[in-house]
């Protein structure tokens, strides 16, 4: 067989070698295409998450104010109120607020008075809700003329419905430009369009050009499927404009709304194609590289006379090869430009003449000039990037592949010559967009999951799921996300299927936190695919504090307007900005009525100036104020009230508002005076009957005691006994009529209160007791320095005496008797105790102690009336104090009595 020659085996090797390298070029560019397309689809599908839940946020709102505002349309004043307080409140999302009367007319809109009628029966939402008139759900419109605005206007409803059944319609009117406007936040540029569509298909939102598509119809998109998917992507030229861009969409089933953000594939592929252009151009100049390679080989072969034509034709294949080839070719010897190609002239703006015979470091800046010197130095033949310098002065980057080779017998230079701004500039916007897109998740305030629904790992997160958990970022990407969740496999598919019944896309669950606290929590989540991969992509929101806020919210306004109290906030002018139903109730007034005006329209002119001033003085110093005061009704009637005003402070102390809480004090005061009148006749019967029966009773004991002379020796056994009896009876009544006729006299002094030391009043109660003391022997120890109170001196005597007398009668025999008298301080009030070591008192018995009549011993044992505990009772509470008794059965007794402090 005839063996291959050298020149064609190196021939076949150059062939394999081109193959491989073209071959490497295509397949890397391939999957350089494929891992863009995907990275795309990764970011439309987390914008069209971002958008949708930014969009649920606004509708949430929204839907928050129809239902405070229906709440109130049976009362036109507290409704028009509450229209002007929401409308500021959702101005920047929403223009007007109407309502549509259950008979299909405009019955009102915040823009104008309703004049004429205007007739929205055949609007889609009001037929919507009336056919269905005790269903409660809300209503998106698809975009039409508002008639009242004239306007493009997307429309939320929802019916009023009162004790079952339908009154009318809530209608909140927002621009469709509400949904364009999240373009800037989602950084979209070039042909990337938004876009919000119905579940029919019907575009509500576009952007961009809005208007001018508004009304058209998508049909045949993926997403409208019935088995689609809530989240997902897909490519496909756009049915409005034409673009071919990949798409990102996100379904709220809840609301059927559709969510689509679409970034432009050639846009998209940009990249990919300044890497096609390299690398080709790469492969082109290694190809190059190995022809000319191959060239000097098989010339190095051929005999000596072929080699200066075979070099000729070689210079002249490379010289026409230059000035084809699409970059910049130059070849210098290391210090001066021997030839450059027509693209290299191009370039940097010169013609080949201005070039040829000169250091082409001119054409550098002075840092780029060493790193060329140090590549050729090294004989560098890789690529690398340098600044180069037009003709105009102006700086490009550039990027240099340079070799050393023989041209015309000669040792040169060549290299090739790229203009990179166009790539550079990509790979800036590349890297911009990746830090957006990476942005989006590390850099949201919401924590976000990404997790391998197949292991439940946690893949990723960010730091704010880091900061709401409690985890580091890299603890949390080392656990599962049952870790976290207190729900059981079986309760994660109920919770999942309730959501699907339910058409919600959320789903509610309780977190446990690296503190052990159990937060209740709003997850949205839906698979993405990030490098083929299904991942599920997880939004948390904290609903602990909001579900708690939102009731303690609705439980205080509930408190204060079904209040029994009547409630009034002023603000620093006096100038009243709230009352409640039962302060309208009180005063006789209508909320209009008293909305802007000073609380001195109660004013009767019955409390005195000083208590006004009073209160002023207290409150604006801070303070809180109680007192009663006398107000008039608009129909003039007067009433009392008592109140406490006090004033409200922001976070830095001032002082914001003033709070009123008063209640009608009225019916109470007409009670006490009744009660008083009543009780000041009851004593003065009393008195009187007590005083008439002691004339009677005392001819009664006179005649029994002359009997009793009269019959002398004759009187004896049961005559004796009977006497006995009848003489015991009179002297017992006449003890009665004095305890009654002193219980009846307390109280009645008409001398005003003075201060009055109470170590005096002691001192003379145990000088009244001297005589019972000393047959007692009975330990008195009384504290030293004991304060004055205001009181009247013999009426507090007779209240220790009564005390101490009864320490004294009441004693145990079991153990000498000791009586201790002392005082505390509490508040504003002082305690004066009295205790004793005697009998002490059944705890069944404290009750009733106090009681007239009330006798706690066997008359046998013990003389006594039952009236003197009685007394102590009226002595104490005549000088505004209150008493009490503390004992058990052989354990003495203790008395207690608070009466108010002198100031020190």
């Amino acid at each position: 067989m005839k063996s291959v020659s050298l020149p064609v085996k190196m021939l076949l090797l150059f062939a394999a070698s081109l193959a491989c390298i073209w071959g490497a070029l295509f397949f890397e560019l391939n999957r350089s295409r494929e891992r863009d397309i995907a990275d795309a689809q990764i970011a439309t599908v987390f914008q069209a998450r971002l958008y949708a839940e930014n969009a649920k946020s606004v509708i949430k709102r929204l839907d928050e104010v129809m239902f405070d505002l229906r709440h109130y349309w049976n009362n036109e004043e507290e409704f028009t109120e509450h229209v002007h307080r929401q409308s500021a409140h959702i101005s920047d999302i929403a223009f007007q607020i109407g309502v549509i009367g259950k008979d299909g007319y405009l019955a009102y809109s915040n823009l104008q008075k309703v004049q004429e009628r205007v007739d929205l029966r055949e609007r889609e939402h009001f037929k919507v809700h009336a056919a269905e008139p005790v269903q409660d759900r809300l209503f998106i419109s698809k975009p039409l003329k508002g008639k009242v605005s004239g306007r493009w206007t997307i429309q939320f409803t929802r019916p009023i419905i009162h004790e079952g059944k339908f009154e009318g319609v809530i209608v909140l009117s927002a621009d469709p430009e509400l949904f364009t406007r999240f373009n800037k936040a989602l950084n979209l540029v070039g042909d990337s369009s938004l876009a919000i569509s119905a579940a029919d298909g019907s575009l509500m939102a576009r952007y961009p050009d809005n208007d001018a598509h508004l009304g058209k119809t998508i049909s045949g998109a993926p997403y409208q499927a019935p088995d689609a998917p809530d989240t997902g992507y897909f490519p496909r030229k756009s049915t409005v404009d034409g673009v071919e861009r990949i798409y990102g969409y996100r379904k709220l089933q809840e609301y059927g709304l559709n969510f689509v953000i679409g970034h432009s594939l050639p846009e998209i592929l940009a990249r990919h194609d300044d890497q096609h252009y390299f690398m080709t151009l790469a492969a082109l100049l290694v190809s190059l590289g190995l022809g000319v390679l191959f060239l000097i080989l098989h010339q190095s072969l051929s005999a000596r006379q072929a080699v200066s034509r075979q070099l000729l034709q070689s210079e002249e294949r490379f010289k026409r090869m230059t000035k084809l080839t699409l970059v910049g070719m130059i070849i210098h010897d290391g210090k001066q430009i021997t030839d450059v190609n027509p693209t290299f002239c191009q370039m940097f703006g010169y013609e080949q003449d201005e070039l040829v015979g000169k250091s082409f470091e001119f054409l550098l800046t002075e840092e780029s000039r060493a790193i060329v010197r140090q590549k050729i130095a090294e004989k560098c033949e890789d690529p690398y990037e340098v600044e180069a310098v037009r003709k105009d002065g102006s700086v490009f980057p550039a990027e240099l592949v340079g070799r050393n080779v023989v041209y015309s017998g000669e040792p040169v230079r060549v290299a090739s010559v790229a203009d990179i701004t166009e790539r550079k500039l990509a790979q800036a916007e590349l890297q911009a967009s990746e830090e957006r897109y990476h942005s989006l998740f590390a850099g949201s305030k919401v924590p976000n999951l990404l997790i391998d629904p197949a292991s439940g790992e946690i893949v990723d997160a960010n730091k704010a799921a880091s900061d709401f958990y409690g985890y580091g970022v890299d603890q949390l990407k080392r656990m599962k996300i049952s870790d976290i969740n207190l729900a059981t496999k079986e309760e994660v598919a109920q919770e999942m299927e309730r959501a699907k019944r339910e058409q919600r896309s959320d789903f509610h669950f309780r977190h446990r936190l690296a503190s052990g606290e159990i937060r209740n929590v709003e997850v949205h989540s839906g698979p993405i695919n990030v490098d083929g991969k299904t991942i599920l992509y997880s939004l948390v929101f904290d609903e602990t504090v909001r579900v708690r806020l939102e009731a303690e919210r609705r439980k205080l306004i509930r408190a204060i307007e079904q209040s029994p109290v009547s409630i009034m906030i002023s603000n620093t002018k006096g100038e009243i900005e709230y009352v409640n139903p039962r302060f309208l109730e009180n005063a006789g007034y209508e909320l209009s009525e008293v909305l802007g005006q000073n609380p001195r329209i109660l004013k009767s002119g019955k409390t005195p100036p000083e208590a006004y001033a009073q209160l002023w003085g207290a409150i604006t110093a801070g303070e809180e104020w109680h007192g009663e005061l006398c107000n008039r009704k608009k129909n003039g009637e007067l009433f009392w009230e008592q109140a406490s005003i006090s004033p409200v402070l922001d976070g830095e102390g001032k002082i914001t508002h003033y709070l009123g809480v008063k209640e009608d004090m009225t019916e109470c005061r007409r009670v006490a005076e009744e009660l008083k009148r009543s009780r000041g006749e009851l004593e003065q019967f009393a008195y009187v009957a007590s005083h008439d029966l002691r004339q009677p009773l005392r001819m009664v004991s006179s005649y029994l005691q002359l009997i009793e002379r009269k019959l002398g020796p004759a009187l004896e056994g049961d005559l004796r006994e009977f006497m006995d009896f009848a003489l015991g009876g009179a002297k017992r009544m006449d003890q009665l009529i004095v305890s009654l006729l002193e219980y009846s006299r307390t109280g009645r002094s008409a001398e005003p209160f003075a201060e009055v030391k109470l170590s005096d009043v002691i001192r003379e109660s145990c000088l009244n007791l001297e005589v019972a003391i000393a047959d007692a022997k009975a330990d008195i120890r009384v504290a030293d320095d004991f304060p004055a109170i205001q009181g009247h001196w013999m009426e507090l005597v007779r209240l220790f005496q009564n005390l101490i007398g009864n320490a004294i009668k009441y004693r145990s025999p079991e153990r000498p008797i000791r009586i201790d008298i002392n005082f505390t301080r509490e508040g504003g009030e002082l305690i004066v105790r009295v205790k004793d070591n005697g009998m002490g008192m059944d705890t069944k018995d404290h009750g009733r102690a106090f009681a007239i009549f009330q006798r706690l011993v066997k008359g046998d044992q013990h003389e006594g009336t039952g009236i003197g505990l009685a007394v102590c009772k009226k002595i104490v509470e005549q000088h505004k104090g209150r008493i009490w008794i503390e004992s058990a059965l052989g354990e003495g007794c203790c008395f207690y009595m608070a009466f108010p402090a002198q100031d020190a």
